[in-house]
Parts: structure tokens; C-alpha cells; sequence
């Protein structure tokens, strides 16, 4: 009887201990998959090598699997992909020059749709669809940025349709068998301080307003800017240099052109219903086949306006510097002395120089003075 006794009272023993074992098993585990979890949310960065040690061999694959905010190194290699980016992520890669992205010919190379606050930095782009495909596109999309890639070999080099306050600077995009940019029905977006050439039309604009386009080189193209029913751009600081057309611009209103370089193009402009501003008040463009005389050494022309017909202030040197204030493609002791000579004058001041007003804040100041300084010595 006592040996019965003694296996039940051993059973409840086991029994007891396994249940308390299971609720240990659990509180431990649940914070962990918890954690777990948490950690799976959070942005990571992550390492992409196509032949080498990484978290992944493929761009899109990386994309798949982090969270938005998380940054994607891709490391040098050959990429054959057509990455759709659809969360907020940098992708940079190692080199513009070794880290390659190859469309292999199908669609667009990087597509952005619906996303914001997407970085893509560091490639080479190319090989697009060759009739409808962008080396990088963004469709219905804000606030991202891309920079220094070399966007050659496709369709369109960078495609915007419905984007918004997006930065494009710093890239090299040439040979692509269309435009370098190709905007539609987008507004509020930068460029700067790209490259284009060997592409049939550099900047093209297709009902685009209040996009600025600042310090850019469009050489040997086509046309160089083409503007169809676009206004309230800014274009200001370019160089437009051996292209068929320089500037184009149909049914556009309100752009604002002026301090551009449009050098050697077989024609200079080409316009249509067209009503534009090309100057800023006090300078307008530099032409090559400009042909009048500056009566008071300003660096302005003053003889044969408007030249063309629409500049009252054309440029007699190639626009490069701020602080060259005299356009005189050198900044010296003659620019120094003019800023320090209108130290402390605004407009209506009677030492007010308009050209020493460098930042264009409507003073001259030590941040005027400042950067003619700073910039003494140099030459175009």
C-alpha cells in the first residue's frame, strides 16, 4: 500500500517541477522573441557583396529584408538587377566607378515609387530598357536624393514624374540615348552640379514649375534645356557649352535665366509662346556671339540690348565665380577693393554695388567681403 503511496506523492513531485520548469521555459522565451522582434524593426545597416562575405549578394534582397531608415552598403562588383525601392533607405555604394548596376535592358535600373527619403549614392547605372526605361526613376515620390552615380547606356539617364522637393547633384550622365533628365509634372526639385553629355537632350521639362537647376555642365547634346509649359524655374549657373540648341522654351512663363554660360551652340535659343526673365536685375548670361562693348568696366554689356532681343545685361566673360566681381575671370585686389569700397551700403545707398552683393541678401557685409577674400587669387 505504501509503495502506491509513494509513486503518486513522486508523480505530483515530477508533475510540479515540469510545470515550473515550463513557466521558467516561458518568461524566458517570451522576452527573447520580444527582443527579437524589436530588434527585426529597428534600422539596421547591412553589407551587399555580389561574390564575397556579406548579410546579402543582392541589392534587392537587402532592400527586402531591412526596415525603413536602415542604410545598404554595397560593396564593388556587377549587380545585374532592376531594383524597386519601396522604403525609405540609403543604398550607397562603394565606388561610381566598380560598384555597377546593370539593368540587363529590362525596365528601369533603380524605380522609386511612392517612397520618400530614399538616398541612392556611389554607382554606375546603366543599361535601362533602351524604349522605356530610366537609369534611375522616381514616380510619386519626395525628399530623396541622388548623388554621385555615373548614369550612362540608358533610355533616360534620371526620370521624375509627379515628384516632389527631390535633390539631384553631382552626377555624371552621359550617352544615354534620350535625356540626361527627364521631368514631368513635377515641382520643387533641385539639380546641381551635374554632368551631362553625349545625350540627345540634356535637361528636358514637361509641365514642370519652381524647379531650380544651379551650377550644371550640358555639353555636346542636342539641346541643352528644353522647357515645354513649365514656369517659375530657376536656371542660374550653368554651363551650356557645343550643343545644337542652348536653351529651348515653349508655352513657359516666369523662368528665371540668367548668370548661365551658353558657349559655341549652334544655335542659341529657340523660342515659342514663350515670356521669360533673363537676368536678375543686374546680370543676365554670358553668349559667345555676344558682340557689344562694356562702356563702364562692370563686366555688363552695354551696347546692342536686350541682346537677342531678351537679355538687358549679357555677361562679357564666362560666368564662374561670385566673388569675381568685375567679370574679369580672375578674382584680385580689383574685386577686393570694390566689395570693401561698398562695405556697409544698401539699395539706394549711394556706394551700393549691386555685384558686391554676393549671398544676394540686399546688404553688403562681412559675409560679402568674406568670400571675396576667400576667393582671392583663384582664376577661371
Amino acid at each position: 500500500m505504501w509503495h502506491k503511496r509513494l509513486v503518486i506523492e513522486m508523480n505530483k513531485v515530477i508533475l510540479a517541477l515540469s510545470t515550473i520548469l515550463c513557466l521558467l521555459s516561458a518568461s524566458f522565451l517570451i522576452p527573447c522573441r520580444i527582443q527579437a522582434v524589436k530588434a527585426a524593426s529597428l534600422p539596421v545597416l547591412v553589407t551587399v557583396d555580389d561574390d564575397g562575405p556579406a548579410d546579402f549578394n543582392t541589392i534587392q534582397g537587402a532592400i527586402n529584408n531591412v526596415s525603413a531608415g536602415s542604410t545598404i552598403l554595397v560593396r564593388n562588383g556587377l549587380y545585374v538587377e532592376n531594383v524597386v525601392v519601396n522604403k525609405s533607405v540609403s543604398v550607397i555604394g562603394e565606388s561610381n566607378v566598380a560598384t555597377i548596376v546593370d539593368g540587363n535592358r529590362t525596365g528601369s535600373v533603380f524605380n522609386i515609387t511612392n517612397t520618400d527619403n530614399v538616398h541612392i549614392s556611389n554607382f554606375t547605372v546603366r543599361n535601362s530598357n533602351s524604349l522605356l526605361g530610366f537609369g534611375i526613376a522616381l514616380d510619386h515620390c519626395s525628399g530623396n536624393t541622388i548623388s554621385n552615380n555615373r548614369i550612362a547606356g540608358n533610355r533616360d539617364g534620371i526620370g521624375l514624374s509627379f515628384s516632389y522637393n527631390n535633390i539631384v547633384r553631382y552626377n555624371n550622365l552621359s550617352l544615354n540615348y534620350f535625356s540626361a533628365v527627364d521631368a514631368e509634372l513635377s515641382a520643387g526639385n533641385v539639380f546641381s552640379y551635374n554632368f551631362m553629355s553625349g545625350n540627345s537632350y540634356g535637361i528636358k521639362l514637361s509641365t514642370c514649375d519652381y524647379n531650380v537647376f544651379s551650377g550644371n555642365i550640358l555639353h555636346s547634346t542636342g539641346d541643352g534645356i528644353t522647357l515645354w509649359k513649365s514656369s517659375g524655374n530657376t536656371i542660374s549657373g550653368n554651363s551650356v557649352t557645343e550643343n545644337n540648341y542652348g536653351i529651348t522654351a515653349v508655352s513657359c512663363s516666369n523662368n528665371g535665366i540668367y548668370q548661365n554660360n551658353f558657349i559655341n551652340n549652334t544655335s542659341t535659343f529657340f523660342f515659342q509662346e514663350s515670356n521669360n526673365t533673363w537676368d536678375n536685375g543686374v546680370e543676365g548670361n554670358y553668349w559667345s556671339d555676344y558682340d557689344g562693348t562694356d562702356l563702364d568696366g562692370d563686366g555688363v554689356g552695354d551696347t546692342g540690348l536686350p541682346w537677342q532681343g531678351v537679355d538687358g545685361y549679357p555677361l562679357m566673360n564666362p560666368y564662374w565665380n561670385l566673388a569675381d566681381i568685375n567679370h574679369d575671370l580672375k578674382v584680385d585686389l580689383k574685386d577686393v577693393f570694390a566689395t570693401g569700397k561698398a562695405y556697409g551700403s544698401y539699395p539706394g545707398h549711394p556706394r551700393w554695388n549691386p555685384h558686391c552683393d554676393i549671398n544676394g541678401d540686399g546688404k553688403i557685409d562681412l559675409k560679402d567681403y568674406y568670400t571675396t577674400c576667400k576667393n582671392y587669387g583663384k582664376s577661371w
